[in-house]
């Protein structure tokens, strides 16, 4: 997998919010977290075997979560928005991963990867629950789509997070041995 390809990706996004949304305060933030995106992409070799998985969903899954929101504030702000955001993120996503994340290729645990999913979603419901019960007033912020798309990756890290450690205990627990996400 090309490191340069997800850097790229993840780039475009700051440009696209960069140029719907110019807001200085956000953009300087975006480069930071590219920078860190960057960092383990291009050492990704060094990691657990589903930081493959992690960085599709960030980089080109994201971008593509970014194309449905293309007249809306805020992320997911409805829920016919989130099921086209999911959709178009795991359609961007699923190609990317059955070729080229480790986890996929290792004769994987399909229930660990539909469980690291699950979590990945739930993380982005919660966010969209949260941003649901904004005020208007605080949406209609040019801050608020760099805050939005901001939040949805954290709640995709976090939701995926749980679950690979929820999976790591269910494999320990049947007597299996599964890497950590973090050697």
């Amino acid at each position: 997998m090309n490191p340069y390809v997800l850097i790229g990706s993840v780039l475009a996004q700051i440009c696209l919010l960069a140029y719907r949304h110019p807001v200085a305060g956000p953009l300087s933030w975006a480069f930071g977290a590219l920078a860190v995106y960057a960092f383990f992409a291009l050492t990704r070799e060094r990691w657990g075997q589903h930081l493959d998985m992690y960085l599709i969903m960030l980089g080109p899954g994201s971008l593509a979560m970014l194309l449905p929101a293309a007249e809306c504030q805020l992320h997911a702000a409805s829920v016919s928005h989130l099921a086209w955001m999911s959709l178009a993120m795991w359609g961007a996503s699923l190609p990317w991963m059955w070729r080229y994340a480790r986890c996929f290729q290792a004769l994987p645990d399909y229930r660990a990867l539909a469980l690291d999913a699950a979590g990945m979603q739930a993380g982005m419901m919660l966010v969209h629950m949260g941003a649901a019960l904004l005020p208007l007033k605080f949406l209609l912020s040019p801050v608020v789509p760099w805050l939005g798309h901001g939040l949805m990756l954290l709640g995709m890290t976090l939701g995926m997070l749980a679950a690979s450690y929820v999976s790591l205990g269910f494999s320990n627990a049947n007597g299996r041995t599964l890497r950590s996400p973090i050697r």
